[in-house]
């Protein structure tokens, strides 16, 4: 990372995100940003967001559209939360963006305003977008929705994914409150689509009357869907046609997320239309990294950012559903305030389960999770481990958080080299 911008992400991560609107509302006044200056798409949810905006730019770009797309958060570095036809953006643009707001930033600081570091990349992206010219937006949303950043956007359209106990600590600790703060991705009289039918539907219609917004509920769009190790195939149900596809994305919740995805076109079509063939496409297409990617096919050596119960509990019946006759093992990373004994409870009962901790502050020590657990003391073991298993069929499996996902790909890489000329990498 630029110098320069690593000093600007210091001075905003330093401004502590309070989870309310106030600063960035009053920061949007004063800039008199425009917000309406494309058709936007908005996403929230616990699970499944981040894909659901992945396939939807991915379609997008495949029927002609420049798609401008903000995700969070990001694995490796601040340039994949904005990207436009996934080409993240770069250094030089951003500090152009940047130094066009300083006078700006410099007058709300006077006032007291100031934006934190998701706040500051947040309005960065609109900029961006509308000095790219792009023609259509998809935003994911970043935390809860109520006192999220997102809600300075005008969204054509909004979606939520799921809901599950994530953030308790923020976002309150029960399904309930939580629905109630992700309602805040219901806008005044904007279409809004749950991908649920389940005891929470009731909330979101009843914010979606009081906003005379147009309740959706998400209907069947994908059938015949059949998982494998590496991505699942089915038949696409698209107005009165119907054609096969292939979706190089793997575990069966990517199923809801694609689908999910499908409503989404289906209800947007006065803003953009697709075709069957293009979807088709772009299924094929797909990649999402660190959503269990496979980074080694023989032996087996996946990276997943699952994180939460949910996620976890996904990844469970993932493994209890396609590795059967695996020796499975699970190398845990996890943050803090997570549910670290519900977590390894669950994965225990598929593989043998171990601990790692990544250099970061911000996981958790792993004598503090489970004492029972072995701790490795360096990746070089996780692997020298793992190689040397006698198993004919085996996975190795790094999740707990995107961070740690993203850390392990690296590792690997490394390692790789290293051992290249080993037993290891040595084709039978």
């Amino acid at each position: 990372m630029n110098k320069n911008v690593a000093e600007i992400f210091s001075f905003h991560r330093s401004e502590l995100n309070s989870y309310n609107t106030n600063s960035i509302h009053k920061f949007v006044a004063l800039c008199q940003l425009d917000l309406d200056f494309t058709p936007c798409i908005l996403v929230g949810g616990t699970n499944g967001k981040g894909s659901i905006c992945k396939i939807l730019s991915t379609i997008y770009q495949e029927s002609g559209l420049k798609v401008g797309l903000f995700v969070s958060p990001h694995l490796d570095s601040y340039h994949e939360r904005i990207q436009i036809n996934h080409k993240k953006i770069t250094d030089q643009s951003f500090l152009q963006i940047y130094q066009g707001l300083s006078p700006k930033i410099q007058e709300a600081s006077l006032q007291g305003i100031h934006l934190s570091f998701f706040e500051l990349i947040l309005i960065s992206s609109l900029i961006y977008f509308k000095q790219n010219q792009v023609d259509l937006v998809i935003y994911e949303v970043g935390l809860g929705g109520k006192r999220d950043a997102t809600q300075i956007l005008k969204p054509n359209f909004t979606a939520i994914s799921n809901v599950s106990l994530d953030h308790t600590h923020i976002l309150g600790g029960d399904l309930k409150s939580i629905a109630h703060e992700k309602s805040g991705v219901i806008f005044e009289k904007t279409p809004f689509l749950y991908a649920q039918n389940d005891e929470l539907t009731p909330i979101f219609k009843n914010s979606c009357f009081q906003k005379k917004s147009p309740f959706i509920q998400a209907r069947q769009l994908i059938s015949k869907v059949q998982h494998t190790q590496t991505g699942f195939k089915g038949r696409l149900n698209w107005d009165d046609k119907q054609a096969a596809f292939q979706a190089s994305l793997n575990g069966e919740h990517q199923a809801q997320n694609l689908n999910t995805a499908l409503n989404i076109l289906l209800n947007t079509r006065s803003l953009h239309e697709v075709t069957l063939p293009q979807i088709v496409s772009s299924l094929s297409k797909l990649n999402h990294e660190c959503r269990l990617e496979v980074i080694s096919h023989s032996p087996l050596i996946i990276v997943d950012g699952s994180h939460n119960l949910a996620g976890i509990q996904s990844l469970s019946n993932w493994l209890t559903n396609y590795f059967e006759n695996y020796q499975i093992s699970i190398c845990l990373s996890l943050k803090v305030n997570k549910d670290h004994t519900q977590i390894i409870s669950i994965l225990k009962k598929n593989a043998s389960v171990s601990v790692y901790k990544p250099r970061a502050k911000s996981f958790v020590n792993p004598k503090n999770i489970d004492p029972s657990l072995f701790c490795y003391p360096n990746y070089h073991q996780i692997y020298d481990d793992f190689f040397n298993l006698k198993a004919k069929n085996k996975v190795l499996i790094f999740t707990g958080s995107l961070k740690s996902a993203i850390i392990q790909k690296k590792y690997f890489q490394k390692y790789k080299k290293k051992h290249q000329s080993t037993k290891y990498f040595q084709k039978p």
